[in-house]
């Protein structure tokens, strides 16, 4: 794309100065709007931002912060998650740093240009230009098909990112090249779960759109948040609770129909159901009761089963292997529970989910009595507290 005297003036105003001295003031004709979010913005962003402002020497000097660092992250992210090496880090984040100081910027400073890499409209839409993962994904895809069979590896990198920007400022990459691979380094690598976490649940706990994960720690009982980045890996975790080694069976839903996410789990010692309220922002308040004699059943799983819009859980009966349905009234509770099907008592792993993208939650499951393959199948949802013949999804589960 083309860049303007304006654009190029924003980079090197960045700590309010130009390299002669001089202010660069800026007057626009109307409010800005300000820039939109990159992700969750963690500790590890504030931490590893104050590092970088004593390391970096180029136009980000004395000006990371965790909102940038964020930014940074979600890019790296989506580039890992495409299989690259890191080499296709350093090109993306040196453009974004030329392009936007990492800033995920809305406001059509440069003709038509938005987003981390100030791509143009025929680059996309405008909510795909902001999205963080998918102007990152049309960068790499622009990357690969204008060097192709790799041969951007073995390109400098101010050569690559100019090759894809087409900037009428080519030199202004190579210089932020070195600090790029700094803030590269800075991000690591995604936290790894740790061995030793059950109690699973996968929902967007925290509001911002991407699925997260929870799950205890077996050792202490306490629950994790684990914060999806929307490209197949997570950051840093977070304490939900203590005290999640007395459960079983946790499963999440909207359960009270206020929105917000919520987790159902089985106490083990009393066999009682409670849900815990969340709070929309990966927090959970006092658990109530919802139900006793759930220590008969196993293989929790949420989802709107009957098709009236609320939570239900789905499980099988520990007696005589049955799955059942139990109809969620919205308000926190359940209604009694209604036979879906017979022989659940071979299957393992159950999760619920909408897999055919039919608007009804299905279930996907693992075969497993003794000398199975391990075969998992997908029970089709009817939205009737029924399901669909199952049709195998693959072995070796």
């Amino acid at each position: 794309m083309k860049r303007t005297v304006r654009n190029a003036l924003q980079l090197l105003a960045v700590s309010g100065v130009l390299a002669g001295g001089t202010m660069v003031a800026t007057s626009p004709a109307h409010a800005a709007l300000p820039d939109v979010s990159c992700g969750t913005v963690t500790s590890a962003d504030t931490t590893a931002a104050v590092q970088l402002n004593q390391q970096l020497t180029g136009s980000l000097r004395n000006a990371m912060n965790a909102y940038r660092m964020s930014c940074a992250r979600a890019i790296v992210n989506t580039v890992r998650a495409n299989g690259l090496p890191q080499q296709a880090e350093v090109i993306a984040i040196t453009t974004a740093v030329v392009e936007s100081t990492l800033r995920n910027n809305p406001n059509m400073e440069d003709h038509d240009s938005v987003g981390l890499f100030q791509q143009r409209a025929s680059w996309g839409t405008t909510a795909q230009r902001l999205d963080p993962a998918t102007t990152t994904r049309k960068f790499i895809s622009a990357m690969l098909s204008t060097y192709p069979n790799n041969t951007w590896q073995s390109k400098s990198i101010g050569e690559v990112c100019q090759g894809v920007q087409q900037s009428a400022y080519p030199s202004l990459y190579q210089g932020q090249a070195a600090d790029a691979q700094k803030i590269v380094n800075a991000i690591g690598q995604s936290p790894a779960i740790p061995v030793g976490m059950t109690g699973f649940a996968s929902a967007d706990f925290n509001g911002d759109g991407k699925t997260d994960l929870a799950a205890v720690d077996a050792a202490t009982g306490k629950m994790y948040l684990y914060p999806g980045t929307g490209v197949g890996t997570f950051g840093e975790r977070s304490l939900i609770g203590t005290g999640w080694d007395t459960v079983s069976n946790v499963t999440p839903g909207d359960f009270n129909g206020d929105g917000k996410i919520d987790l159902a789990a089985v106490n083990t010692a009393n066999g009682n159901l409670y849900v815990y309220p969340g709070n929309g922002a990966g927090a959970f308040g006092t658990p109530w009761l919802a139900g006793t004699g759930w220590n008969n059943l196993d293989h929790l799983i949420g989802g709107d089963f009957n098709g009236d819009g609320k939570s239900d859980i789905a499980a099988v009966g520990t007696a005589d292997g049955n799955l059942y349905v139990y109809p969620g009234n919205g308000a926190g509770s359940f209604a009694a529970p209604i036979n879906a099907g017979t022989g659940w008592n071979i299957m393992r792993d159950l999760i619920g989910g909408d897999f055919n993208a039919d608007g009804k939650s299905d279930i996907a499951a693992v075969q497993a009595p003794q000398g199975s393959t391990g075969d998992m199948y997908f029970y089709p949802g009817t939205g009737q507290n029924t399901f669909g013949n199952r049709t195998s999804i693959g072995t070796g589960w």
